[in-house]
């Protein structure tokens, strides 16, 4: 959350999101009781596409979007 300088409740809403997609999975730590979030074989299989479709599309992700495009 902090190194992606996220809130809370962006934070959750990303989660969310992608739990309702089946990209990632949730468990709990019995230890400490902390949530421990996986990505799901169809998490893993999306972020194979992603990286392909950037290597396509030849987008450097550090980039803005609107400096590539004017």
């Amino acid at each position: 959350m902090y190194r992606c300088n996220l809130s809370f409740d962006q934070l959750e809403e990303y989660l969310s999101f992608l739990s309702e997609r089946g990209l990632i999975s949730q468990t709990f730590s019995e230890e400490d009781m902390h949530a421990i979030f996986w990505t799901t074989p169809r998490g893993v299989e999306f972020l194979k596409k992603y990286e392909g479709l950037k290597e396509i599309v030849d987008v450097d992700t550090d980039q803005k979007l609107y400096s590539t495009i004017s």
